[in-house]
């Protein structure tokens, strides 16, 4: 089996739509090795291969191959985790499948990823508890200006400072609304709202675990990927998830996971913001009308 996945250009969570649509294709095939043609990227600097293994499965780095081999290539915008998606990219059997099911195996497939050997020793050193929440703060692609919340596209997961603020002091309340724990996971992209969040909740007498990330302000991506894939696989571990902006970094923690998770995305929540929820949707319509 190879995945080129040369065309993604968007981030890890997404690049790993495509390599678990590999892994249900080498089932179909039993196939046991895995090629992956693969570059970094601003939105992707690290590799799946330097970090991850699949459960009975070979891994190998490849740069080119023929033509003739069956080759998975996905972009951003056609590798929704979806029936549609599928019938696409699904090489033609000698009989007829329930898509239903395959779509069923194809995120199960999720679970049969693994992170290698410094990963899973950096998170046993953590020590986690058997329950915790985790908690999940994107902000520095999806923090952006009032005017630009209010004329992007609606299925963009953006959030405003003063949005975020809300969220950062409302969380002992949307926790203590679904669980009465002290035992807290926390994952963040940006340096100072991590540290701000992280003191905000000792404050309030929770347990915070988290990972020492390194942070490069100066970068898109400002932790490594090993930074990324240790909170990645802590939120994985998780009993629920509440999520600043939702998107593919908690999906994709519930998929690998072993364990049912409830995800809680803040942007879906009733509050004073959610006017802009509205308000941004009523103004998409309105240009489309207009155009």
């Amino acid at each position: 089996m190879i995945v080129d996945t040369t065309l993604m250009r968007s981030g890890f969570c997404d690049r790993l739509r495509q390599i678990t649509f590999g892994i249900l294709i080498s089932k179909f095939k039993k196939e046991k090795m895995f090629y992956i043609n693969e570059k970094k990227t601003e939105e992707c600097p690290f590799l799946f291969t330097d970090h991850c293994k699949i459960k009975k499965i070979k891994l190998k780095k490849i740069k080119t191959y023929k033509k003739d081999k069956v080759v998975i290539r996905m972009s951003s915008y056609d590798s929704e985790i979806s029936i549609n998606t599928i019938k696409k990219y699904l090489p033609k059997f000698n009989k007829k499948l329930n898509y239903n099911r395959v779509l069923k195996k194809w995120k199960n497939s999720y679970k049969e990823i693994y992170p290698n050997k410094n990963i899973k020793k950096k998170i046993n050193n953590l020590k986690l508890p058997s329950k915790y929440i985790g908690v999940h703060i994107r902000a520095t692609d999806k923090l952006v200006p009032l005017f630009t919340k209010l004329f992007e596209i609606p299925s963009k997961t953006t959030i405003i400072n003063s949005q975020l603020n809300l969220f950062i002091k409302s969380l002992d309340t949307q926790i203590y609304s679904i669980s009465n724990t002290k035992n807290i996971y926390l994952s963040c992209d940006d340096k100072n709202i991590k540290k701000i969040t992280l003191s905000s909740l000792k404050k309030k007498g929770f347990k915070v675990f988290f990972n020492q990330s390194k942070f490069s302000g100066n970068k898109l991506r400002q932790t490594s990927g090993e930074d990324f894939l240790i909170d990645l696989f802590c939120l994985s571990r998780s009993k629920i998830i509440i999520s600043s902006t939702g998107g593919g970094v908690p999906l994709t923690a519930s998929l690998i996971s072993n364990k049912k998770i409830v995800i809680k995305n803040f942007l879906d929540e009733i509050n004073i913001f959610y006017l802009l929820k509205i308000l941004n949707n009523f103004i998409f319509y309105l240009r489309k009308l207009i155009k």
